[in-house]
């Protein structure tokens, strides 16, 4: 439940962020290539600009794709100088099947407020190796 305003006896209010979060998933890659069998982990960074501070996101209420974050870090990924929040998601965990085009990450900021943003993915069906 959230930590918003009280709006009656049945509601809780909580401004949602749409438009000032900005993700990347597996920050290095050009295209977000996923391989459902994997059972590696996925990094997707939310990215700090100077209209929204990353670090400010609650990582303890962070979902990618309907999975934990089980580990995240602070770190200056982009490399423009401001700090942003890099997590890793465990692929096995994610709400994800071979027609999904998009993965979704949520959370809330320490503030209360919460925020969803999508990007792109690409699902592989990568042979396993013998």
């Amino acid at each position: 439940m959230g930590k918003g305003d009280k709006v009656s006896d049945y509601v809780l209010y909580a401004p949602w962020n749409f438009g000032k979060i900005t993700i990347d998933i597996k920050p290095d890659a050009t295209v977000n290539n996923l391989n459902l069998k994997s059972k590696g982990r996925v990094p997707v960074v939310i990215l700090s600009d100077k209209n929204f501070d990353a670090t400010l996101v609650d990582p303890n209420t962070i979902e990618f794709a309907k999975a934990p974050a089980p580990h995240w870090a602070i770190d200056d990924i982009n490399s423009d100088g401001i700090m942003d929040l890099l997590f890793h998601f465990r692929m096995q965990q994610m709400n994800l099947d071979q027609n999904s085009f998009e993965a979704t990450l949520t959370g809330l900021t320490q503030e209360g407020g919460g925020f969803w943003r999508s990007d792109s993915v690409n699902i592989k069906q990568f042979k396993e190796k013998k």
